[in-house]
């Protein structure tokens, strides 16, 4: 009797919703909710486990140069079985097309709302990432996008995922709460939208702009981006390269962003008397074996890993606290300061100083690793993030504190924990892709829209009939709002050919909604977005056409 693959199953015990099958035996990996635990097997004889049945066995895939190809999905995104959509008044969300979702993301996604269903935005760069691989995306100006290898998430089965990445240049919002700005601060330069909106990251991925010429590149602090829930601007300190006239800072999702100026007189004066600075390093090799005993993961395939390191600020006092909204704009709550190196590429890693206002701060040391993967388009990589409280540490007028990753022992005794740490922002799974992908976003929380495509042969698709016999899949009802998107996807060399039509339904709520909706056919990428209400309930949107 043949062994049925490795992979992830129903758990034979009953324990969890499903269980690792490592190709022999059952393992003590286990799965729920989309969160990952150990938990050993037992309460049966293996015998009475039994395997998993063959007709539930992935298909076999074959081994690729250097070893047998593993087939487990990433811990946190354990493969669900099929889900049935039932039309009707829906109750809770209801994950569809046999998945397991993660979670909300952290933060927020801005939308500016343009009432028209035409596309209006100047697209300045697309390209498509992977789990599996590094990927560098630039545009004009010094405009770029860098993504660590293993940074896209697995998605919702647990197989590697793959980004259709759009940088869109857009009308800079007009609807924003400027309180939480110091007088001497203001956004400058353009605004891009970066899409898919509300995608997030295993690890932290850098984001750079150009430096406009009529700011001085002493007086950029670094990135902004706009927070759904609040309507205001988020800084994230950024490093400044005046020589190559760009800033640059590590981003956890994706969203509207821009960059930010400060004009005090004297900047670098005031910042010494009133500030000084945790300096990061990051210049560990990664070459070696993946710390996975640590995480509690199988052992990795390859050797190689990149390495995020930094820390989160948890908490903080400032010394002035007539001061405290300017000293805030600075050191926003929950955000991550990091260093990301790849032993492969000479541009990763050395150095970065951080810039705090003086205060005591409740901080938290983090490291995070991912499994380089040399070019297998089957494996998942391994990762891990890990942290350790470091209580409370003062920053004085021009003084320094060092953070090295070289010093990091992930070590329990040491204080570390292994988990996503709050400050990274809640994991969202990449979202279904190929020849057709429509995706719908809307930033308003307690609205329920619905996204509906048509396909060529008259089949809805919707939360009612999340599956077409052409291949198209819903693969998330979103029924709350807040930047979680709905997609509805044909796989690659899947899609029939024929006219597609695009619509968006005000299904529930008590306001209206400002809806974005994005387009990828065949590589290109359309962005529309408008205004949708109870009293006009249906928008169509566009429709388009695969030769």
């Amino acid at each position: 009797m043949v062994s049925p693959a490795p992979g992830w199953y129903a758990d034979p015990y009953q324990r969890h919703e499903y269980r690792y099958w490592n190709g022999q035996a059952w393992s003590e990996h286990v799965g729920d909710h989309g969160q990952a635990f150990v938990d050993p097997p037992g309460g049966m004889t293996q015998q009475a486990a039994g395997s998993p049945s063959a007709a539930s066995v992935p298909a076999p895939t074959e081994a690729q140069p250097g070893g047998p190809t593993p087939t487990y999905a990433a811990p946190w995104a354990a493969p669900a079985g099929p889900a049935q959509a039932a039309p009707g008044r829906r109750v809770t969300p209801k994950l569809l097309a046999g998945v397991v979702v993660a979670a909300v993301v952290a933060g927020g996604v801005g939308l500016f709302v343009v009432n028209s269903s035409k596309p209006s935005q100047a697209q300045a760069l697309t390209g498509t990432a992977l789990s599996t691989t590094a990927t560098t995306l630039t545009g004009a100006g010094g405009l770029q996008l860098d993504i660590p290898a293993g940074a896209v998430p697995p998605d919702r089965n647990g197989k590697p995922g793959t980004i259709v990445v759009s940088v869109n240049k857009v009308a800079a919002p007009t609807d924003v709460d400027t309180s939480n700005l110091p007088n001497s601060v203001k956004m400058s330069g353009d605004v891009f939208q970066i899409e898919p909106e509300g995608q997030t990251f295993t690890t932290p991925v850098t984001l750079t702009l150009p430096i406009p010429h009529d700011v001085q590149a002493k007086n950029v602090g670094g990135l902004a981006y706009l927070d759904v829930a609040t309507r205001k601007w988020i800084s994230v300190p950024g490093e400044v390269d005046a020589a190559a006239g760009v800033v640059r800072a590590p981003i956890t999702h994706f969203s509207w962003w821009t960059m930010w100026q400060d004009n005090r007189d004297q900047m670098d004066n005031w910042r010494n008397t009133h500030g000084g600075f945790f300096d990061v390093t990051n210049n560990g090799s990664g070459v070696g074996s993946f710390p996975y005993s640590f995480f509690q993961l199988p052992a990795p395939h390859y050797t190689g890993y990149t390495v995020t390191y930094g820390f989160c600020i948890k908490a903080m006092t400032f010394d002035d606290p007539n001061q405290a909204v300017d000293s805030s704009w600075y050191v926003p709550g929950d955000l991550l300061f990091t260093v990301w190196r790849d032993w492969r590429q000479a541009n990763s890693g050395g150095t970065q100083s951080y810039w705090l206002p003086n205060g005591a701060y409740t901080v938290d040391e983090v490291w995070g690793g991912s499994e380089i993967n040399p070019g297998d388009p089957l494996y998942v990589p391994i990762y891990g993030f890990a942290s350790r409280p470091l209580g409370n540490l003062v920053v004085t007028a021009g003084s320094h504190r060092a953070f090295t990753e070289s010093s990091v022992q992930l070590d329990a005794a040491k204080g570390w924990v292994s988990g996503r740490p709050e400050c990274a922002g809640v994991l969202v799974p990449s979202l279904g892709t190929g020849d057709v992908q429509v995706t719908l976003n809307w930033p308003q929380t307690g609205v329920d829209l619905d996204l509906h495509v048509v396909d060529p042969s008259g089949n809805e698709i919707y939360y009612g009939n999340p599956s077409s016999p052409t291949g198209g899949q819903l693969d998330w009802d979103n029924q709350e709002g807040g930047g979680t998107p709905e997609n509805i996807f044909w796989t690659g060399g899947g899609a029939p050919k024929g006219t597609y039509k695009v619509s968006v339904v005000y299904y529930a709520g008590d306001k209206p909604a400002d809806w974005s909706i994005r387009t990828v056919v065949n590589g290109k990428v359309q962005t529309f977005s408008g205004h949708i209400s109870e009293s006009s309930p249906t928008v169509q949107v566009t429709t388009f056409t695969v030769g």
